[in-house]
């Protein structure tokens, strides 16, 4: 008899990440990518100069904003600069501009690897 809270992690059973190769800047490889139906689309920047990174960013939260149809899932973009944060909110209704990369990627590790975590039961 399973408990409670292993039937809550049947959800889980059937998530997946894809990755896809292309230019996230471009509507086409975005489309190609399948991004309207993602449940979760998360954006980081190069390595290097914090403006160039930011710019890349905005980029793509602009190439998806064009897209024939809106992304249905949620939307993080880390940014690196404070002045970068509204202007994705703005870009985007559903994009959420964060300047924390470390956690940020710390948190992705353990939701890969343990998809429950920040689900409350």
């Amino acid at each position: 008899r399973q408990s409670r809270w292993m039937s809550s992690l049947d959800r889980f059973t059937k998530r997946r990440i894809d990755v896809r190769c292309g230019c996230p800047q471009e509507c086409d490889d975005l489309m190609r990518a399948s991004a309207q139906s993602a449940e979760e689309i998360i954006i980081f920047g190069m390595h290097g100069k914090y403006d160039e990174s930011d710019l890349e960013v905005v980029q793509t939260i602009i190439a998806l904003a064009s897209l024939p149809q809106e992304p249905n899932g949620n939307i993080i973009a880390s940014v690196k600069n404070r002045e970068t944060v509204p202007v994705v909110d703005a870009i985007l209704e559903r994009a959420e501009g964060l300047i924390a990369l470390q956690a940020v990627n710390q948190i992705l590790c353990l939701k890969a690897l343990n998809p429950i975590v920040g689900d409350c039961f």
